[in-house]
């Protein structure tokens, strides 16, 4: 009996940290991460290695007009070019750097190409961050946006009519995510408070 509670315990442990994976990136990324706009310098697609350039800095510190190399390169919605400005979000290690085509560099009023305006998605819901601001304020706050000059920066971003977009969402939607984990939760809470239980009695 105490074998069979450890077990249980073992599964439900790890599903506690699925959902903050996938579906809460867009609200993570407010108090924590990078989110800025960068020159692809290399790519290999099939390492998922891609080293940048930032050029236009909405929150964090990602080493501003210094080539950088991530791994875990993940492109949303568009294919990668050389030399083409793309937006970029970065949490931190453990997590891809995701890349972004967008219509302008205006945050105010910028779209994400090959992404469904939908605030029930993940990235639905961080285009509309991006669009009122949520970002940038957080960047303010934390004071560490970097001097830069959108004038300066003469990089536009051209129809990819030649190449199919990969998909513009994660497998996993935030909704789904928590819906999942509570069907999971609920019914082995059940079986483990059953367990207790029966483990208590025969104690006695």
């Amino acid at each position: 009996m105490k074998k069979a509670i450890i077990l249980l315990f073992s599964l439900l442990i790890p599903s506690f940290s699925l959902p903050t994976l996938a579906g809460d990136v867009p609200e993570s990324l407010i108090s924590q991460g990078d989110i800025f706009w960068a020159e692809v310098l290399s790519y290999d697609k099939s390492a998922e290695v891609i080293t940048v350039l930032p050029t236009i800095i909405i929150k964090g510190n990602p080493d501003y007009e210094a080539e950088r190399t991530y791994y875990r390169a993940m492109p949303v919605g568009t294919a990668i070019r050389l030399g083409k400005a793309y937006l970029m979000t970065y949490y931190d290690e453990n997590n891809p750097l995701y890349i972004f085509e967008t219509t302008s560099f205006d945050t105010d009023t910028l779209k994400l190409k090959g992404v469904k305006e939908d605030e029930h998605t993940m990235w639905g819901r961080f285009q509309t961050y991006l669009n009122e601001g949520r970002y940038g304020r957080a960047g303010v706050a934390r004071g560490d946006i970097q001097p830069n000059n959108p004038d300066d920066i003469a990089i536009e971003n051209p129809g990819f009519q030649d190449i199919v977009p990969i998909s513009d969402e994660l497998p996993i939607d935030a909704r789904a995510n928590n819906w999942a984990l509570y069907l999971l939760i609920g019914p082995a809470a059940i079986i483990l408070t059953y367990l207790i239980i029966l483990w208590r009695r025969k104690k006695k």
